[in-house]
């Protein structure tokens, strides 16, 4: 185990921790911490159904509690989809004496700038991938599109694991855009049924118009990119881990 690094794995909607046990068995060098999300499968009268500020904290309690295992802990935060706006927000709560000590490794994440939502357009309706029922949202076409590149036997392990999310986490506003002060990875899955290539490929450029400087890196695979293709986001998370460069 490398005493000294600490990769912190956050979900995205639907999911639970548990999607990443795939993972985990090719990151066992490192501590790693996966909180929950408390929007997935949240009761109906949690604070969870009017505010997405209880992810935030899940997010933010994890990454400071890494930060805080010693002064040298070196932190790779790594979030998917949903997750990634989740800890853009969450990663202002960071010292800015300590976000030199972390990096931010998105796998098919939501990057947007400041005031805008995982829902890009508010005007247009759910994408098919959403279904939307009474405020709630479960993955709309799971087998065709989130988990659509596994096999069938694990599309049916997985879905039993999908839960809904509060409609409402997906217009939340972001007022913070960590590409912006932290060093980040960018991990393209280019057979994404979700989250189109091209769409995270404009999300990218568009911040690093803006200065971001962010790497990218791009895996042939679909959404649930750490459930087909674990050992090589291991290795992508591994490279920012073992990066020489932790300083700035």
């Amino acid at each position: 185990m490398s005493s000294n690094t600490t990769i912190v794995l956050v979900h995205g909607a639907w999911c639970k921790p548990s999607i990443f046990s795939p993972l985990l068995p090719y990151l066992s060098r490192y501590n790693t911490i996966a909180p929950a999300l408390p929007s997935v499968g949240c009761a109906p009268d949690s604070e969870s159904m009017s505010s997405w500020q209880p992810d935030i904290r899940a997010a933010s309690d994890a990454i400071l509690q890494a930060l805080q295992r010693s002064p040298d802990e070196k932190v790779v935060l790594v979030s998917h989809s949903y997750g990634s706006i989740v800890c853009s927000e969450a990663l202002q709560y960071v010292p800015v004496a300590d976000r030199s000590r972390v990096r931010h490794v998105l796998l098919q994440g939501v990057l947007v700038d400041v005031g805008q939502a995982v829902a890009l357009d508010p005007t247009q309706p759910p994408p098919p991938t959403w279904r939307v029922e009474n405020g709630l949202c479960w993955p709309g076409m799971p087998k065709e599109a989130l988990l659509h590149d596994l096999s069938e036997e694990e599309k049916e392990k997985w879905l039993k694991e999908l839960d809904y999310v509060p409609e409402l986490v997906g217009h939340q506003p972001l007022t913070y855009a960590a590409q912006y002060d932290f060093k980040t990875t960018y991990v393209i899955a280019e057979d994404d049924r979700v989250l189109p290539a091209e769409i995270q490929e404009l999300l990218v450029a568009t911040s690093n118009d803006k200065g971001a400087g962010i790497q990218v890196e791009k895996v042939n695979c679909g959404h649930m990119t750490f459930i087909r293709m674990p050992e090589k986001i291991a290795d992508i998370i591994k490279k920012v881990a073992e990066d020489g460069q932790w300083t700035g």
